[in-house]
């Protein structure tokens, strides 16, 4: 008999762990452990020459809530490579939608205060539109591809 109810328990302590098991399915969020690549290339020349600064950057998505934002910088004067610039930036964000649909907001918190960008993403893109503070005015629209 002891043995009868010692199995029916594991069978209820069973069903009842594998009934709970989908309900967390998205609670680390639809972006955690995605990333994000941005590249750009500008050419200038003035008096010195021609100037070539490329700007690489990589938005990770590291939980449900945090991310980082690492970008490498770097430029060549006629030619001559120089050293190049890392930053890495953590952020927080929130996020409503799907892996493939949504809006959000990313909060940036350094030196020079606090900046805040919204971003939409459809399908394997993600737009990063960033304002500015005092003018409310759109200065810039990023767009991102999915790694």
């Amino acid at each position: 008999m002891k043995k009868i109810f010692f199995f029916a328990m594991m069978a209820i302590a069973t069903l009842g762990l594998t009934a709970c098991g989908d309900d967390n399915e998205d609670a680390n969020g639809p972006l955690v452990g995605t990333q994000w690549l941005y590249s750009e290339t500008v050419t200038d020349e003035d008096e010195d020459g021609t100037w070539v600064y490329t700007t690489d950057a990589t938005l990770k998505f590291n939980d449900a809530t945090n991310g980082s934002f690492d970008v490498v910088m770097s430029y060549t004067l006629n030619g001559q490579s120089n050293p190049s610039y890392t930053d890495i930036a953590p952020f927080t964000y929130t996020y409503e939608g799907t892996a493939t649909e949504g809006t959000g907001s990313i909060t940036v918190v350094d030196q020079d205060g606090e900046s805040t960008a919204g971003f939409t993403v459809r399908g394997n893109e993600l737009e990063m539109v960033i304002v500015d503070d005092e003018t409310g005015q759109v200065e810039e629209a990023i767009v991102f591809t999915k790694k």
